[in-house]
């Protein structure tokens, strides 16, 4: 089973989601927003685990998780970098 972690829940995301839900074996270990009302909507809407915080959510990575990173060109670089090295496993900067 290939287990990601979906850092940002805004449109992309939400098309991503799309996709990830018709393939088969793909589980969204966590998810993190700084909006917590769009994390909120976005983890209700497809019964997803949220993470409170940029720390909880680096902290339940899981060993060799892609991270999915939605997120400003600003912010993506710097969290992708510490995401992939506390999963141990790749980070895509969307």
């Amino acid at each position: 089973m290939g287990r990601i972690a979906l850092l940002g829940c805004g449109f992309v995301a939400d098309l991503y989601l799309r996709s990830l839900r018709a393939m088969s074996g793909i589980e969204v270990a966590a998810v993190y927003d700084r909006d917590a009302a769009r994390l909120d909507r976005f983890c209700a809407h497809w019964g997803l685990p949220k993470a409170g915080s940029l720390t909880g959510f680096l902290e339940t990575l899981p060993e060799g998780a892609l991270v999915l990173v939605f997120a400003g060109a600003m912010v993506a670089v710097g969290v992708a970098q510490i995401a992939a090295r506390r999963s141990k496993g790749g980070y895509e900067a969307l």
